[in-house]
């Protein structure tokens, strides 16, 4: 398949001809499946100084590669390369240092994002690089998935429904990924540490997720006892 190659100054966004050569094209996309790479762009460069700015970097180290898969079993077999798995609801990451991600039209293909929305896509791509973001400060993710995927779903942005905080804290570090509302506890727990714990305080905990992996015990059970998410 044929690639299309859109640069910014930031980004270096590559995506495959089937859609993505129309969408680099148009100023507008003509249907519902299609978003301009340009568009996707400029929203993502329009995000990146607030988020740079909340993890105290100054600028990139390098420009930020997006790819974009217009195949769900080429997706698949990448995340299977780094992740070992695949899941339906698997449609972005940044293994590889890159943001990867599924074409809107694939994403809207699969069972978990059949009803996705035009900005809900463009929300997923800010969501990962507030990810490419963390990882310059500190790549240690282990037993911090919740704390990353807080980071985020509220950095982006995005919105899940708040829930009750009635795991524990060996699930939140050793069972995240199996946690069937697991999104939804790491939103409703970024809510809280973002209003009521000082920004010095996360950042801390971003650079050195040792201090978090201590503290997480203490996070949940502050944040369940304080914390009365509207649901």
């Amino acid at each position: 398949m044929g690639k299309i190659r859109h640069e910014t100054k930031n980004l270096i966004f590559i995506a495959g001809t089937t859609e993505g050569a129309s969408w680099a094209q148009q100023e507008r996309p003509d249907s519902e499946s299609g978003i301009p790479v340009t568009d996707l762009c400029v929203i993502l460069e329009e995000n990146m100084g607030r988020i740079l700015d909340f993890f105290g970097l100054k600028e990139l180290r390098e420009k930020v590669t997006v790819k974009m898969y217009d195949s769900v079993e080429e997706y698949e077999r990448h995340v299977t390369e780094f992740f070992g798995e695949y899941f339906d609801w698997m449609i972005a990451d940044t293994f590889d240092g890159n943001i990867n991600l599924l074409s809107y039209d694939r994403c809207r293909s699969t069972s978990s994002h059949r009803n996705m929305r035009r900005e809900d896509y463009v929300k997923v791509i800010v969501h990962e690089f507030v990810h490419i973001s963390q990882q310059c400060v500190n790549d240690d993710a282990t037993g911090c998935e919740w704390f990353w995927e807080a980071l985020a779903t509220n950095l982006s942005g995005q919105t899940y429904n708040e829930t009750a905080l009635s795991c524990t804290g060996e699930q939140l570090q050793n069972a995240y990924s199996s946690m069937a509302d697991g999104y939804a506890i790491s939103y409703t727990l970024g809510k809280w540490m973002l209003a009521r714990l000082p920004h010095q305080k996360i950042l801390d905990y971003v650079k050195n997720p040792e201090t978090l992996r201590r503290d997480t015990e203490e996070i949940l059970r502050s944040a369940a006892g304080e914390y009365s998410p509207e649901v």
